[in-house]
């Protein structure tokens, strides 16, 4: 039987065209199989008899036992595959790019075959199979060695090329090279995994999502937004690289402005028994309330904040980090975690939940119940902790006034009646009802299959671009502390824009001290050469690609004539007059017949 399943793949794969490779295919026999007879086993194997089946006639096909194989493309195995998973893509890609290397003849052709040829193939494998520190290292070194040198292999040295790797790095309409850095696309492609995790509905999705997190970090939290810089370096798995990221991402898009320290410290000041802070100790924990002139204080400053950041969620604030708030004396002054040592041992990685419990009173008041201590607490700590809470008020006002109600989804729309109202049902399978009357109505939805917005655009008969909604924690993996006034989405280039922030900044001011250097050994061909966009040297005509690049050294005051001094070159044209001169300034500027082809390319 084993033999008649390779037959007919072998007859469906001629047929249909698909030219499969029979020789490496295996069929596996599961079970008993009965006895044939002759005429069986011809119909079987497809018309051959038993003699033209050979001496292997009945015998089973054997399978080779490996310790690894291919799923998907990917290399799967009982052990880690990682190594081996990186060294057959180096191999595949050595023979691929062995044409490219001996038919491109400028930098700026290799970048871009590395962009898209090498990097898709290297995040391919990385989806499961994350480099190490040192695979990092022989990709992003063969990279820059393909680029720079056409040899895509790791060298002994790190290759250098003819302008700083940040200036090569930005786009050629931005006098770079466009070449690829392979750290800053596993930051972009970690940090996409985990907000698609953080933004997906499908439970299916999140909980595969919590499994691998569990086991790259040993977590399975919400992802909070929060004011952070993340390591501008690839960690040791995928989940641990990302979730900095996307934190920091949609920090900066829906709180993207921090209180000013001396609004905090004016707030700070205010909050005494003179302008109405009373303070008292129950049984429960500690009863803050505001009247006067501190509520006063706390509700312009909650109004000015909800105006810029939109919605304030008070129930994620037990999960903000206890590092990102600010601390202040009584007289305003700054404050730091030191003076909190009889309180609390260590802040690092601890959240406020963990400390103190917040809870909205009825009577206008907040209740802030210790979590690490018990009552009655000494009158040190006692002290300690009345000022932690004080600065939990100043850092978030919005916890004095309103609570957030939990089963509302908070969505945005371009409708011009704006009472709708939202509300998620049931326990396990979450459902979403409308009201804008005294009726409810159920909106249908779909979770495995379509998108919240998608659900409420086609309810509302609004476009679907023009509605989007919170994250919520009862649908997805995102708590937000606050609503925001912007869609929640992320992109690609979004993170990679963020990641090399500080590298355009080099960028940037090694391209001024290249501007800088040709005014000193020119000004006149620094001005000339000011005048030429680094968009209008792309788009010359009748140029080639290495003479396009020769422009772009010129402009980057990094053209230089090989081994000049040594072979005593000389200037070749007729009607030069000074023809010992083989400096660049010569040979691109002064000499006649170069200032004629000069003048024909720019202005043709």
């Amino acid at each position: 039987m084993q033999e008649a399943a390779i037959a007919a793949v072998a007859k469906f794969s001629s047929v249909s065209g698909l030219k499969l490779n029979v020789q490496k295919s295996a069929a596996i026999r599961l079970g008993l199989e009965e006895p044939q007879d002759d005429d069986a086993a011809e119909i079987a194997t497809g018309g051959t008899n038993a003699g033209e089946r050979g001496p292997t006639a009945g015998v089973p096909q054997p399978v080779e036992v490996t310790s690894t194989t291919r799923y998907l493309g990917h290399i799967a195995g009982a052990g880690s595959t990682v190594k081996m998973a990186w060294e057959k893509a180096f191999a595949a890609l050595r023979v691929r790019l062995v044409l490219a290397e001996a038919k491109t003849n400028s930098v700026q052709q290799r970048a871009a075959i590395a962009a898209a040829v090498i990097v898709p193939k290297m995040l391919y494998v990385a989806r499961h199979a994350w480099p190490t520190e040192a695979i990092i290292k022989q990709a992003d070194w063969s990279i820059r060695n393909y680029v720079w040198k056409a040899k895509f292999k790791a060298p002994d040295h790190p290759p250098a090329g003819w302008v700083q790797s940040a200036v090569a790095g930005r786009s050629p309409k931005q006098g770079g090279l466009g070449t690829p850095d392979i750290r800053v696309e596993l930051m972009a492609l970690s940090a996409c995994t985990v907000g698609a995790w953080a933004l997906a509905v499908d439970e299916q999705k999140q909980r595969i999502g919590e499994i691998l997190q569990q086991r790259d970090c040993g977590e399975t939290d919400y992802l909070v937004p929060r004011k952070i810089v993340p390591k501008a370096e690839p960690q040791d798995t995928l989940w641990g690289t990302g979730r900095p990221w996307v934190e920091a991402h949609f920090h900066e898009m829906h709180h993207p402005a921090e209180d000013d320290t001396a609004v905090l410290q004016d707030s700070r000041r205010a909050l005494r028994y003179d302008n109405g802070l009373l303070t008292r100790w129950t049984t429960h924990g500690l009863k803050i309330h505001c009247t006067g002139q501190a509520r006063l204080n706390l509700a312009r400053r909650r109004n000015d904040r909800h105006k810029s950041r939109g919605e304030c969620y008070t129930e994620t604030i037990g999960e903000v980090r206890l590092a990102a708030l600010w601390l202040g004396s009584t007289q305003g002054g700054e404050g730091k975690w030191g003076d909190y040592k009889k309180l609390l041992t260590t802040t690092r990685g601890r959240k406020v939940k963990e400390v103190v419990q917040i809870t909205k009173l009825e009577d206008d008041g907040v209740l802030f119940t210790p979590q690490a201590h018990q009552i009655p607490m000494e009158s040190g700590v006692a002290h300690l902790f009345r000022e932690l809470s004080l600065n939990l008020l100043v850092n978030y006002p919005e916890i004095l006034f309103s609570k957030t109600q939990r089963n509302v989804l908070k969505v945005s729309h371009q409708l011009e009646d704006l009472h709708h109202v939202f509300l998620l049902t049931g326990n396990k399978n979450k459902q979403i009802e409308h009201s804008w009357g005294p009726i409810p109505a159920r909106i249908k939805w779909n979770r495995q299959q379509e998108f919240v917005d998608t659900a409420i655009a086609r309810f509302l008969g609004d476009g679907e671009r023009s509605v989007w909604t919170v994250p919520h924690p009862w649908l997805m993996r995102c708590r937000p502390l606050w609503a925001g006034n912007r869609r929640w989405t992320q992109s690609r280039r979004k993170y990679i824009q963020q990641m090399n922030k500080n590298k355009n900044k080099e960028a940037e001011e090694a391209c001024k001290r290249a501007d800088q250097k040709l005014a000193a050994a020119n000004d006149k061909r620094a001005g000339a050469l000011r005048k030429v966009s680094w968009k209008q040297i792309q788009r010359m005509e009748g140029v080639s690609a290495y003479h396009t690049q020769n422009i772009v050294k010129l402009k980057h005051n990094r053209l230089r004539i090989w081994a000049g001094a040594e072979h005593k070159f000389k200037c070749t044209a007729m009607r030069c007059t000074n023809a010992t001169t083989t400096g660049t300034t010569h040979l691109v500027w002064q000499c006649p017949e170069a200032a004629q082809l000069w003048t024909m390319m720019l202005q043709g």
